[in-house]
């Protein structure tokens, strides 16, 4: 058996340490021997009983070490790790780990020091310098503290130096690149305390490392007319890299010929990869343009965009059905930079397109195979290079909100951010203001503060109540003028009609287990951001990256945990989101390993049947649950709650997806439930995470919760809130809604309701309010006691699809945060009623607080009491 070292420990007298034992194993992949560990100490003065807490089946446990009041000194701590796999044919069973510890009559605390992001520069960049953060020297700043700078790599990294005043609690480091150098290096920082006496065990320290990347500037364009030799970069012949071995290309009459043969590799998959000469920053020009014909017309083909993390546009890109004649067809990746797993594609560091033509095999139709043809480029231009259509764009003016006031109430700003020529452009743009009905203002007034922003200042009549149009226009050159208008209201109060509310603490529904939304490696960018929204749920994933590429052994009841690519989540960042938020965690597999599909594949075409997996590898999946599982324990501390086997059942995707209807998922859940049971692992089954406009919700919810033994693993029914495409936004309304909750009853004791993937608002008054009203219905119409959005952190061009924009909150974030910050985890819906059907509301009860939701349908002014 085999444990990870452990380092020297030093350690006060009285003071008790729980130390971290990691990778415990029994040193054989092909069986699961059981392993039992005992400690103990060579000075039992010193540190009399060390203690050692491990579960079987685990690579991790604690070590508990206890020193002696009023007791110095040294002692040899032993871990003998024992299994129970003999020693016959010279095995060994045994193994004893040692590492010394020292115990002072107290302990210099180690300073702190915050980790810095790492650093991308380019080549011949000049000086650089990053802030570091964090600074402190670990024991309440009573001592001092310096530091210090250096590289592993002087030949690329020069003039290092550190600039901090002492006392505060950031620094500044300064760098340069060397002169035409480039590649990778660390900038180690060192904090030294001066807090050793006679006592402790001396001055403490502490670092970090600072990965430093120095790369050539990328290029913004690249075309290729194909007049002259073949570019090296494309196959010239049927290469098993480039070309996956189904692709040949060569220059015939100014033009590149592709020949395509995928039934020779028996790959219908099977793409043509084009590596860019440098890398290529398509951030402002998303662009491709090619030329092309093909001798089997109405083929499709499509591109994807390849970046230096190796990540690729895989939840969506363009694609074009060719013709037998040249046309040039534009490519527009404009909002397209994610990956299937919600992952950025980074569009600034762009190093290889991979081209597939009739990807999945689809050409005329199913019966017809896999692709065989020739394709031939005229002419390639991609990002600044490409060959656009020319299309005028409108001004943008981002919406502002409905105003309210009272008669005489105190001037209210508005304020308009993001205003620009389009989308492409940034020509000036002059504004104007309009107002249908002046009277019921004592003064209005636009002020344009540049930058794209203007303030319209608000000042309500004292005496005149009524309703006006604000419209504030947009104009620029070459660009459509954009009128944005918004409402403004004075509201007489003496005059508008009362509406009541009233609760029922005795009548009670559902009881709430979370919000949240899909962050699927579980990185959490700010902390204080996810307090403030209230996050008690995270939806971690498994897509396009798998986590059991290759089958970890050929016994699918053995775990070899070194077997697996555990490194797809985020382990620190899961483990302080559940230490400091309290957050549960579930999880969405959006594919079986592909290996275990009769396709071999994740992806497949949209009318594939074999997308499905195998039943002979139902106890390996089952096997690879188990471990997800336990490494999430093991790296991150945290013990799942519930686990999805199927991500959207009824779909085949360009990335990650399966079949799995609900008689399989049904099969599947119980294999997968039988091997947690004999696992000792606690974590249940959401299902079927369907979408509504399919129709199937039901089917699934009947077929898994009527048979007596699925049901028992099954924690919650769970669908997903689109529309058919099952990207738009959409509900499932109030009738399906009242509809599953009656299907949940048809048994004795009913399972919860979830929503577990949504998104599709736009970040205007409407979309906010449009969420707002879907998570309303869910939680009234569907009892629903668990919802999470689709994905917490996108980029602008994908700001549909979070909640974070860009790293800044959008209007579904705090939409969201009135429901997530006060509906906590435990709260209990009662009923509540309205004496005005156009206000709608919610009510829960909760230890030591009294919170009220209200969502009104209507514009009318109402007064609550």
């Amino acid at each position: 058996p085999t444990l990870a070292a452990i380092q020297p420990i030093s350690m006060a007298a009285g003071e008790t340490l729980h130390i971290p034992l990691k990778g415990i194993k029994d040193g054989n992949p092909s069986a699961e021997q059981l392993i039992s560990i005992a400690a103990s100490s060579d000075n039992t003065v010193l540190i009399s009983h060390p203690e050692v807490v491990y579960a079987q089946g685990y690579q991790t446990g604690q070590l508990t070490l206890q020193a002696q009041e009023g007791q110095v000194g040294t002692a040899q701590i032993t871990l003998r790790l024992h299994d129970d796999g003999g020693v016959q044919q010279g095995g060994v069973d045994t193994a004893l780990f040692s590492f010394p510890v020292t115990v002072y009559a107290s302990i210099n605390q180690k300073p702190t020091i915050d980790q810095a992001q790492a650093q991308d520069i380019f080549e011949n960049s000049g000086a650089q310098s990053f802030v570091i953060t964090g600074i402190s020297d670990g024991d309440e700043g009573t001592q001092q503290v310096s530091l210090l700078a250096y590289t592993d790599n002087p030949a690329l990294l020069e003039n290092i130096s550190v600039d901090y005043t002492a006392g505060q609690s950031t620094a500044t480091i300064h760098y340069a690149p060397v002169t035409d150098e480039k590649g990778i290096s660390n900038i180690i920082i060192k904090v030294t305390d001066n807090g050793g006496n006679a006592e402790n065990q001396g001055d403490a320290s502490d670092s970090v490392v600072v990965k430093v990347e120095v790369r050539v500037p990328p290029i913004t364009s690249y075309e290729d007319e194909f007049g002259g030799p073949l570019d090296p970069r494309w196959p010239s012949d049927w290469d098993p890299t480039k070309g996956e071995g189904a692709h040949r290309c060569s220059i015939e009459d100014g033009a590149m010929r592709i020949e395509v043969d995928k039934p020779r590799i028996g790959n219908a998959w099977a793409g043509l990869w084009f590596g860019i000469p440098e890398e290529l920053d398509l951030s402002e020009n998303p662009y491709i343009s090619i030329r092309m014909k093909t001798d089997k017309p109405n083929t499709k083909m499509l591109v994807f965009l390849w970046d230096a993390n190796s990540r690729y546009n895989t939840a969506k890109t363009v694609e074009h059905q060719v013709t037998a004649d040249y046309v040039e067809y534009y490519f527009d990746f404009t909002g397209l930079n994610l990956q299937g797993n919600g992952n950025v594609v980074d569009f600034s560091r762009i190093t290889a397109l991979l081209i597939n033509f009739d990807p999945g095999g689809g050409f005329g139709g199913p019966a017809a195979g896999m692709f065989k043809g020739n394709f031939w480029f005229d002419d390639l231009r991609i990002g600044s290079a490409a060959n656009r259509p020319v299309v005028q764009e409108n001004v943008i003016v981002p919406q502002a909100p409905q105003v309210y006031f009272t008669l005489g109430g105190a001037q209210q700003v508005v304020k308009i951010k993001g205003i620009k020529s389009g989308k492409a452009t940034n020509n000036p743009v002059s504004l104007s203001l309009g107002n249908t009905n002046p009277a019921i203002f004592n003064a209005i007034a636009l002020e344009d503060k540049g930058n794209g922003e203007a303030w319209i200042s608000l000042t309500p009549s004292a005496t005149i109540a009524g309703t006006a149009t604000v419209t504030l226009t947009g104009s620029a050159t070459n660009a459509l003028s954009t009128p944005m208008s918004f409402t403004v209201s004075v509201l007489d109060t003496a005059s508008l009609p009362t509406t009541l509310l009233t609760t029922n603490k005795s009548m009670t529904y559902q009881t709430m287990e979370g919000f949240g939304a899909s962050i699927l490696d579980g990185s959490i960018k700010d902390f204080d951001q996810m307090k403030d929204l209230g996050l008690s749920m995270v939806r971690l994933g498994v897509v396009d990256n798998e986590f059991e590429p290759v089958n970890d052994n050929s016994n699918p009841h053995v775990l070899n945990m070194d077997g697996f690519n555990v490194n797809i989540f985020d382990y620190p960042s899961i483990r302080r989101t559940h230490e400091e938020l309290g957050a549960r965690f579930i999880l969405t597999m959006w594919s079986p390993p592909h290996w275990m599909k009769y396709n071999k594949a994740l992806p497949a075409e949209s009318w594939a049947t074999d997308n499905v997996l195998m039943p002979e590898y139902y106890e390996e999946y089952a096997e690879s649950l188990v471990a997800i599982i336990k490494t999430l324990k093991d790296r991150a501390g945290i013990d799942l709650y519930a686990i999805s086997v199927q991500n959207e059942p009824q779909f085949n995707e360009p990335y990650a997806s399966s079949l799995m209807n609900p008689q399989v998922m049904r099969e599947v859940i119980r294999t997968v439930g039988r091997r947690f049971e004999r696992e000792g692992l606690n974590t249940k089954f959401f299902a079927s995470e369907a979408l509504p406009p399919q129709g199937a919700i039901p089917t699934y919810m009947r077929t898994l919760q009527q048979d007596p033994e699925v049901v028992n693993y099954l924690h919650a029914h769970a669908s997903h809130n689109y529309d058919a495409d099952g990207l738009s936004a959409g509900s499932a309304g109030k009738a399906n809604w009242e509809n599953y909750w009656d299907v949940s009853q048809e048994i004795a004791n009913p399972k919860p309701m979830w929503m577990t993937e949504t998104s599709g608002m736009p970040d205007t008054w409407n979309g906010a309010m449009l969420l707002a009203a879907n998570i309303y219905d869910a939680i009234e119409y569907g009892h629903l006691s668990a919802w999470t959005f689709w994905s917490m952190y996108v980029t602008k061009p994908s700001a549909v699809f979070g909640l974070v924009v860009d790293n800044e909150p959008s209007m579904r974030f705090y939409t969201s945060r009135q429901f997530y910050k006060w509906i906590r985890p435990g709260a209990v819906r009662v009923q509540a009623t309205s004496s005005n059907p156009d206000v709608l509301t919610l009510a829960l009860k909760m230890r030591r607080t009294k919170n009220l939701c209200i969502s009104s349908s209507t514009r009318a002014r109402l007064r609550l009491r």
